[in-house]
């Protein structure tokens, strides 16, 4: 099993605050998740996958967030 990201590991990884990503998980616009009571966990296979499905060549496509 991979080791899993914490919300400020991933914060620094993107270069994003940790509200930034509190926000993403809310609206779901951010990667996958998994909560252990009340622990936020990230896999960065799946933080991999959901930067290559936000991928963009121009502003003009759609975005998911």
């Amino acid at each position: 099993m991979p080791t899993l990201w914490t919300p400020e590991e991933l914060a620094l990884f993107l270069n994003v605050s940790t509200q930034e990503l509190s926000v993403m998980r809310c609206d779901g616009t951010g990667p996958a998740f998994s909560k252990f009571r009340r622990n936020i966990r990230y896999n960065p296979r799946q933080v991999s996958e959901w930067l290559e499905s936000n991928t963009r060549t121009t502003t003009k496509e759609a975005s998911n967030g």
